[in-house]
């Protein structure tokens, strides 16, 4: 059985490889307070770069992003 860490980084590799990408409510559902500061400065740091979509709900990689999706997703994994 995964753990909650391992359940959330296998969210994180296989949603972020898609066209849909992840529900950014989830992402922070499974956020602890240590990490969220972190993930908000990566998010905003990529969508600046043009390295993911805003749209609604749904965190989704650019191009640009899928080109550097391993990079991208070591700084959301716990």
């Amino acid at each position: 059985e995964l753990t909650p860490e391992d359940r959330h980084n296998e969210y994180l590799i296989t949603g972020l490889r898609t066209a849909q990408g992840i529900s950014l409510q989830r992402l922070w559902e499974m956020a602890s307070p240590d990490v969220s500061g972190k993930w908000s400065v990566a998010l905003d740091e990529w969508m600046q770069q043009g390295l993911r979509h805003a749209n609604g709900d749904a965190l989704a990689l650019s191009e640009a992003g899928m080109l550097v999706a391993d990079r991208l997703i070591t700084r959301l994994m716990i």
